[in-house]
């Protein structure tokens, strides 16, 4: 009889053990080097490791990515997982995932991050460093909770995401063209000084010299000119949107962990 007891209690606890061991919280649980790089996978921006995308948002967000990181060099990564275990809380996976991935350009670190975790019913957008100004914690915290949440507390996780995407996107276009006007405006102040300049120079030679002196002046002046070819300038290269990322890795951005989250 004790001999029946003792081998019952023994498959009970194999069976728990067993339970424990196989269960689906730590089937689910992942580090930041399991996560699936998009880049690397299908030289696209979202990976969704929880399976809550359809194929037809995922193409979307893709080709909604695409286009941005073509105008601007923004680039925006869109990744769903299961849930965030064994990192100490949601933020914290995010902000590791984004450093482990670099994403944004390096010399820019305009990259962003969209995380969402089943598990933990949480939204994380993380930002580069390079952007923090632009996409300020505060609008990223209002798009969560006016674009994504609602959507998700429903479980229209494709028109959430779809939703938050496009915000972000509007938010970093529009803030883009804002720096670039500005540029642009100060490019046209110093060409006005430097040709107000370049005219008081020439009446004053013109008063002074004539010939052959007057010629060098005019000619010195044309070289003066060519130095401002807006296609050399600093300015021009910043906002470049030809430095694409190459297939197969983000740029090199980092982020000190800005931005946003909430839950769902």
């Amino acid at each position: 009889m004790k001999k029946s007891t003792l081998i019952k209690q023994t498959f009970a606890l194999s069976f728990i053990g067993a339970t424990v061991f196989f269960s689906p919280s730590n089937a689910q649980a992942l580090t930041v080097e399991e996560v699936i790089n998009p880049r690397q996978d299908n030289n696209g921006w979202v990976t969704d490791m929880a399976d809550i995308l359809s194929d037809r948002t995922e193409t979307k967000l893709n080709n909604l990515i695409t286009n941005l990181e073509h105008n601007n060099g923004t680039e925006i990564a869109v990744i769903t997982v299961p849930e965030t275990a064994p990192a100490a809380s949601p933020k914290a996976f995010a902000t590791e995932l984004f450093n482990h991935w670099g994403i944004g350009k390096a010399e820019l670190d305009n990259g962003v991050l969209f995380l969402i975790s089943t598990g933990d019913r949480r939204i994380e957008i993380e930002t580069g460093t390079g952007i923090e100004n632009i996409l300020s914690d505060t609008e990223v915290s209002n798009i969560i909770d006016t674009k994504i949440t609602p959507q998700y507390k429903h479980g229209n996780f494709d028109r959430g995401t779809l939703d938050g995407t496009k915000a972000l996107i509007s938010s970093l276009q529009h803030s883009a063209q804002i720096q670039t006007s500005s540029f642009a405006a100060i490019l046209l102040t110093i060409f006005i000084i430097w040709c107000i300049f370049s005219v008081g120079s020439s009446i004053s030679s013109h008063s002074s010299t004539k010939g052959r002196k007057r010629k060098s002046n005019n000619s010195s002046n044309q070289n003066n000119y060519t130095g401002w070819d807006s296609s050399n300038s600093k300015s021009s290269r910043l906002f470049d949107s030809g430095s694409s990322s190459d297939g197969g890795s983000f740029g090199g951005g980092s982020s000190d962990g800005g931005g946003a989250g909430g839950d769902f």
